[in-house]
């Protein structure tokens, strides 16, 4: 850009800047003689000096000149920067030293964060659960949760929240299914959690609120024969019962079953006539029928049931549920 100041001294120049913010641009123009439009005038003022070093290179740091209307409704100064490093007095300076600076503290920050969860969450190895001892029911469980939620390093399981299948057909059987998991010791959290599954208030009192459907964990389980990797593949293995587990396998069959029912119920009434209740005599209706018909036979019935109440409801001019 053109120096339209060359034939003035610095003194001069203050003077002109000063007297910009209140004095019309073009009569300033015609004083110092000055070939620029008004329009253009602030555009060539020199940045001012701020009168202090910058932190990283000690070289001097100026800051941009406000505009009229800046001036007139007294904004704030400009943000000093650096014309060496291009460091800007903001927490949220882009430069290299300070981008440096901020991955430093968040390192140090996770950190003494994984510290704090492995001193208070980490479970002891002796009262890991063992293979071999779960029932049934409990490696369906164990291996559904982690077909679902195990990550790339076969060690830490995704944050409920995070699953892209659904773990249990309904909410209800989440909810058993995953307080098993804990009550059993399966689970510890994983030093990775990030704030959205464990707020930590107080570092030194050790005082946190964790959300356990944003929590990732750590998968806790032993075997007495098995190695980790092979543990691993084991569980992740749908098996089938034995005969001895034939009963056991028929219940927990039942309970999905019951469960996607409701999910479908819940589904389709919540569609045609609002939010449906599910309680224990819900529950107990299900339970009824997935003994004497298949879980598409109840879909049907649903589905039959909730398109005649409809049907009735507009033949008869009646609103609500």
């Amino acid at each position: 850009m053109k120096n339209i100041f060359e034939h003035l001294n610095k003194d001069q120049i203050e003077d002109l800047i000063n007297r910009y913010y209140t004095e019309k641009a073009m009569d300033l123009i015609e004083e110092f003689n000055l070939d620029v439009s008004p329009s253009s005038l602030k555009k060539h003022f020199p940045p001012e000096e701020v009168g202090r070093p910058c932190p990283h290179c000690s070289t001097g740091l100026y800051r941009k000149r406000l505009s009229k209307s800046e001036f007139q409704y007294r904004s704030e100064p400009k943000k000093a920067y650096c014309p060496n490093c291009n460091h800007i007095e903001s927490v949220t300076c882009p430069c290299t030293q300070c981008e440096l600076h901020r991955f430093r503290i968040r390192e140090e920050e996770k950190k003494i964060r994984a510290e704090y969860i492995k001193n208070k969450y980490t479970l002891d190895p002796a009262n890991y659960p063992v293979f071999e001892d779960l029932s049934y029911k409990g490696k369906i469980v164990l291996g559904a949760y982690m077909r679902e939620g195990m990550l790339e390093n076969f060690r830490e399981i995704k944050p409920l929240n995070d699953f892209l299948t659904k773990f249990t057909p309904t909410k209800i059987l989440e909810e058993q299914y995953f307080s098993f998991l804990q009550n059993h010791n399966f689970l510890e959290v994983s030093p990775h959690t990030d704030d959205n599954g464990l707020l930590i208030l107080d570092l030194e009192g050790k005082e946190d609120i964790l959300f356990e459907d944003y929590c990732r964990y750590n998968l806790c389980i032993k075997s007495r024969s098995l190695a980790t990797d092979k543990l691993i593949q084991q569980i992740l293995i749908p098996i089938k019962p034995t005969e001895d587990e034939l009963e056991n396998a028929l219940l927990l069959w039942q309970e999905l079953a019951i469960h996607e029912c409701i999910d479908y119920y819940w589904v389709t009434i919540d569609r045609l006539f609002g939010k449906p209740r599910v309680g224990e005599k819900t529950l107990t209706v299900f339970g009824d029928l997935v003994k004497k018909f298949s879980v598409a036979q109840i879909y049907n019935i649903i589905f039959s049931s909730s398109n005649y109440v409809l049907r009735w409801q507009r033949e008869h001019q009646i609103t609500g549920q």
